[in-house]
């Protein structure tokens, strides 16, 4: 499965939260607030107050050692901050279940995981759930809450849901407006989904599609002119109103996918 553990280690901290380097024979980042290094003490101390955060922290920190990280014991620290609520948690142990990364893999836990953070408006949890619906990981395949769950984790700011979305859409025949979401995964995306984006836009225009990549280009700075990219950060995605379960009265057919 595509992109599913990007956000296992990279792009793993909660908006207000960074990284710097600390001593070689210590970790390779030290948690920030507000700019401000965390140290792993105070976190440890402030897991005794049933400080969900500091638990995430922890998860992150055993991930993240120089030369022993301990997915086990992230995965302790990361369940109990998820059991507490914590959405970034909840969304960085699914990817250790969907890969088996200090926990017996278990596709349908991390589904499971994933719809309370993908509900809220996560567009890392929504790009990821769409994947296991799309794929039959973990849930029934359904192409309907596949589809429905990638638009919104495109709109949200996913560069991977926009470049699937793309495709999706160019399947689908809508030349037009899949060159606009592949042209904002190019845009945004970095590494496999910009070399992916870029492609299939070339392929469209040695089709002949020039003028309809044209137009899909011209949509895509317009509507990257009304979204500002931001971080990838949990946390920050905006509720969407809709309803939640499986999705599948949200968006049915493709010529649905991408309907503003």
């Amino acid at each position: 499965m595509t992109g599913v553990l990007r956000f296992t280690v990279a792009g793993l901290l909660v908006a207000g939260l960074g990284v710097a380097h600390g001593r070689a024979d210590e970790l390779s980042f030290t948690p920030q607030r507000d700019g401000r290094p965390v140290p792993i003490k105070t976190l440890l101390a402030t897991v005794h107050a049933d400080n969900a955060e500091a638990e995430y922290l922890l998860g992150i920190s055993e991930l993240s050692r120089r030369d022993h990280p301990n997915p086990v014991k992230a995965a302790i620290w990361l369940r109990k901050a998820a059991m507490a609520g914590h959405r970034a948690a909840k969304v960085t142990l699914a990817g250790l279940y969907l890969r088996g990364i200090g926990v017996a893999a278990d596709p349908h836990r991390a589904a499971a995981l994933l719809k309370g953070p993908a509900s809220g408006g996560d567009p890392q949890a929504q790009a990821t759930l769409g994947e296991l619906y799309r794929d039959g990981l973990g849930v029934r395949r359904n192409a309907r809450a596949a589809a429905r769950w990638t638009r919104l984790a495109a709109y949200n700011g996913a560069p991977r849901a926009a470049l699937d979305l793309g495709l999706l859409l160019a399947q689908s025949g809508n030349a037009v407006r899949a060159a606009k979401w592949l042209t904002v995964a190019a845009a945004r995306g970095d590494g496999a989904v910009k070399r992916q984006a870029d492609g299939k836009i070339a392929e469209l225009s040695a089709q002949g599609a020039d003028a309809v990549v044209a137009e899909g280009m011209r949509l895509a700075r317009d509507w990257m002119a009304g979204h500002p990219s931001r971080p990838s950060a949990y946390g920050v995605g905006q509720p969407m109103g809709t309803e939640v379960g499986d999705g599948t009265s949200a968006l049915g057919e493709n010529a649905r996918l991408d309907r503003r």
